[in-house]
């Protein structure tokens, strides 16, 4: 296991992760647009989500590294699902199963 999977274990990261809606419904919007990249103030509007809502989350999205910023324009930052991740992959494969139920 890398030093990420134990650091969700051993500080409950997992249940900040997965128990957190806004997390996931960040992951699941850009999963479900993916290859696409979205600013945070898009994310906000598509999700119909309140920017303090998704700027207190970020912080964890990008420890983990589940989202990676892509480019840049002018002050705004562009940002995608890290598919690299083993997080992310693992996170896809549980929303598949999930669906197929």
């Amino acid at each position: 296991m890398s030093d990420t999977s134990n650091d969700i274990w051993e500080h409950g990261v997992f249940v900040k992760l997965i128990g957190n809606k806004n997390i996931i419904k960040i992951v699941d919007f850009l999963a479900g647009n993916s290859p696409g990249s979205y600013s945070k103030s898009e994310i906000c509007t598509f999700l119909g989500m309140g920017r303090s809502n998704v700027y207190k989350v970020w912080p964890l999205l990008e420890e983990f590294n589940i989202i990676k910023s892509t480019r840049s324009c002018g002050r705004f930052r562009f940002y995608t699902l890290n598919k690299d991740s083993p997080i992310v992959r693992n996170l896809i494969k549980l929303k598949i199963l999930t669906e197929v139920q």
